[in-house]
């Protein structure tokens, strides 16, 4: 269960701005397209419906979805369903012609120039979860409210429109405030929604990736509504919105794609709960390291992804060497934040190289290796935090050869990497 400390209720005078309401996120600028934060959740491991995008009604002739399906426009309207920009279909001939229409329907002042096609979906019951950090206290809140599930034509409106006046909700939220992310709050959530069991472990699971998007993409809020339970309790994200910081531009280049370019800056560490700390080159990859982690016995203690650029223009030979400085450079800083963590017994890294980039990334990390064991002052403890890494891809066995020669565990499975970081874990833990 939760201590004082860690757990307080929404009445504490720390975040009184928040009572009362639910966390929706307001405003336009930084809002997506349902498809683009579907695929922020499925990188992040959170489960979303099967899917397909469709530029133009022809595309439904080479559907990769069984019938029935929906077809919702992808405009930055919350209120697509009610004007016009759903259809529910069960064979290809009504699926083209009720493109034709959606491509043609303005809402709100836009016409989509994408639909997205999804599954049908049906659960036992339904619920909304939000998550976000208090920018002047620095707590993190939690919130949930359950759905009432409406009759099978409202099931499209659900994973549409996360502000749908068809899911009714309690006047006041169960709401959670916490110091730092743990399990036992997300669990103590739950259990306030009526909880049990696998549907517990599931929203578990869901509020742990949520908090690992908000803090690595800098999140103002996020809410994931509805969120679906099954009749094995495993739960499936229909909907939700998403709000950025001013900051998460700067932080997060990848955003430029959809938002204005800004600078780049050293990238976020994210705080879990174990005694491993993860580095990654790839959102997708580090998930995996920490889930794989956790069926393995381990914990992660915190999470870092080191994002290498790509490109056409990094390819070229005289970019290609600035990006290379600046990727080793993010390294560097991210293996010292996390090993100045003090839940941090050792540092897992799983990096998949590009063309040339696993030599680099192995000096970058013996370089380190030779920093801190000649500058033992830089973490106030007696040995430096060891290193198991995990390197693939071009150039990986000249990248670990060079780790080896200077005694660090270097592979190329991430499940012998996992072994040996969980037993160096412990030892270090113990000493």
């Amino acid at each position: 269960m939760l201590s004082a400390q860690d757990c307080n209720t929404l009445s504490s005078p720390a975040i009184p701005a928040l009572e009362h309401q639910r966390m929706r996120p307001q405003g336009s600028q930084s809002d997506l397209l349902e498809h683009q934060l579907k695929q922020m959740l499925r990188d992040a491991g959170i489960p979303v419906l099967a899917s397909q995008l469709i530029s133009k009604a022809q595309d439904l002739k080479r559907l990769r979805l069984t019938y029935p399906i929906v077809l919702k426009s992808q405009v930055h309207s919350g209120a697509i369903a009610s004007a016009g920009g759903v259809a529910t279909i069960t064979n290809t001939i009504d699926a083209i012609t009720a493109a034709h229409r959606l491509f043609d329907t303005q809402i709100q002042n836009e016409y989509p120039e994408y639909l997205l096609a999804e599954a049908l979906h049906d659960a036992d019951h339904y619920v909304g979860l939000g998550i976000k950090r208090d920018e002047h206290t620095g707590q993190l809140l939690l919130q949930g409210w359950q759905l009432e599930k409406g009759p099978k034509g409202d099931l499209a409106e659900r994973s549409s429109q996360a502000t749908s006046s068809s899911m009714a909700t309690p006047p006041r939220p169960h709401q959670i405030v916490l110091e730092k992310f743990s399990r036992s709050g997300t669990q103590s959530l739950g259990q306030q929604l009526g909880l049990k069991g696998p549907c517990l472990e599931s929203l578990s699971d869901i509020v742990e990736k949520m908090h690992i998007l908000l803090e690595w993409l800098n999140l103002q809020s996020l809410v994931i509504e509805p969120l679906a339970f099954g009749h094995d309790g495993k739960a499936i994200a229909l909907g939700g919105q998403i709000r950025f910081t001013e900051s998460a531009l700067e932080q997060q280049p990848q955003l430029t794609k959809l938002f204005s370019p800004k600078p780049e800056v050293a990238p976020p560490v994210v705080q879990l709960e174990g005694n491993i700390g993860i580095l990654s080159n790839g959102m997708g990859r580090a998930m995996t390291t920490v889930d794989s982690l956790k069926q393995a016995g381990g914990e992660a203690a915190a999470f870092v992804c080191v994002k290498e650029q790509q490109g056409a223009v990094a390819r070229q030979v005289h970019k290609a060497v600035q990006q290379s400085r600046r990727t080793q450079e993010r390294m560097g800083q991210a293996l010292e934040n996390l090993a100045r963590l003090k839940d941090v017994k050792l540092i897992l890294v799983n990096w998949s190289g590009l063309a040339g980039s696993c030599r680099e990334v192995a000096e970058t990390i013996v370089k380190y290796f030779h920093m801190t064991s000649q500058h033992r002052h830089l973490r106030g403890t007696k040995l430096p935090v060891p290193l198991v890494v995990r390197l693939t891809g071009p150039e990986a066995e000249q990248g670990r050869s060079l780790l080896q020669e200077v005694g660090i565990v270097a592979v190329d499975s991430l499940e012998e990497a996992i072994a040996e970081g969980i037993g160096l874990a412990k030892i270090r833990g113990a000493a």
